[in-house]
Formats: C-alpha cells, structure tokens, sequence
C-alpha cells in the first residue's frame, strides 16, 4: 500500500514538474512573443512617423506647386480682365466710329442724290435746248423778212414746209419721257422731279 502511495506520488511529481516546465516554456515564449509585438510595434510606429512625414512632405510640395500656379492663374485673370475691358473699349469706339461714318454716308448720299438731280435736270435741259432753240429759229426765220414785224406769217411759213414739217416732226417724236426718265421715276421721285424742275429752267434761263 505503501509502495503504491509512493509511486503514485512519484508520477504526480513527475506530471507536476512537467507541467511547470511546460508552463515555464510557454511563459517564456510568451515573453519572447510580447517582446517581439513590442519590437514590431515599435518598427511600425517609426514606419508610419516616417511614412506621415514623408506624406506630409509631398503634400506641402503639392500644395507650393498649386500655390504658384494659382499665383499664375490670378496673375493671367488679371490681365485678360485688362485686355477684355481694353477690347471693350475699343468695341464701344468702333461702334461710335461707325455709327458716325454711317451719319455721314447718309449725308452724303443725300447730297449725291441732290446733286444727281441737278446734274441730270441740266443734262436734260442741255438735250432739250438745241431742239428749243432750232425750233425758235426756225420759226423767227419763217416770221422774219427784211426787217418785217416778228408776227407769223401764214404765207410765210407755208412757203418753208419743209423745214417746218422736219422741226415739226423732229419735236413731235422727241421721246421726252424717255429723255427725262419719267418712266423711272416712282410717286416721291416725281414729286422730287416737279420740286427741282423750276431749278432746271431757271439753269437753262442763265444758259440761254
């Protein structure tokens, strides 16, 4: 009985010691893993302090390229604001200039128009004065005999019929519209026409 209390005292103190050598290793290894989560924790952090700085480094690099770029672009701003408000300038004195320039060229039609008329009344005046003037010739020479009276004389002009047939007829087929562009003419062109008329005779008067 003895024997066995002893042997069974022998393999609790073998199991005990095996179990504290167990428990010791485990212990150790224990230690050496915590120890070793430190190391790598401590790594870590200094990976990430360098890794941060770095980070931030390149961020204030970014942020002094964007920096002067956005100097550039407020500067490049400022002087298309210059040159958009100097072309708008230029637009409103164009615009002046033109609408001066177009005052003008009404004026000056306007007077080109006047002048025309005058120019074509004493171009018609000059076509139609030789006609007149034979035509008064013809007839003061058919009136007029050695010194008589300037009265016609029936007998007079029927002994010329053939000049007086040609002035006749040449007078007759005269195409005074043609000649005077009535047929050109609209409703404010003719009232023009009849306006400027008596300055035509009065030209063809000093003329004559």
């Amino acid at each position: 009985m003895t024997l066995l209390v002893g042997q069974s005292s022998a393999c609790i103190a073998g199991d005990l010691c095996y179990a504290a050598t167990q428990t010791y290793a485990l212990m150790v290894a224990a230690i050496d893993w915590v120890f070793l989560a430190g190391a790598s924790k401590g790594k870590l952090k200094v990976l990430y302090g360098v890794g941060m700085r770095e980070y931030v480094c390149d961020s204030e690099a970014e942020h002094q390229v964007l920096a002067e770029q956005n100097k550039i672009l407020t500067c490049e701003k400022a002087v298309l604001k210059d040159q958009v408000a100097t072309l708008t300038d230029r637009s409103e004195r164009l615009e002046d200039q033109v609408s001066s320039l177009t005052q003008e060229k009404d004026v000056l039609a306007s007077r080109l128009a006047r002048w025309g008329w005058f120019v074509w009344l004493t171009g018609s005046s000059r076509a139609l004065k030789p006609l007149v003037l034979g035509m008064g010739r013809l007839l003061s020479s058919c009136s007029t005999s050695s010194g008589k009276s300037n009265v016609l004389d029936p007998d007079q002009v029927v002994s010329r019929p053939k000049e007086v047939n040609t002035a006749l007829t040449s007078f007759i087929s005269t195409d005074f519209a043609g000649l005077l562009h009535l047929g050109e003419l609209d409703y404010d062109g003719f009232h023009q026409f009849c306006g400027k008329l008596s300055l035509g005779c009065s030209s063809l008067e000093s003329e004559g």
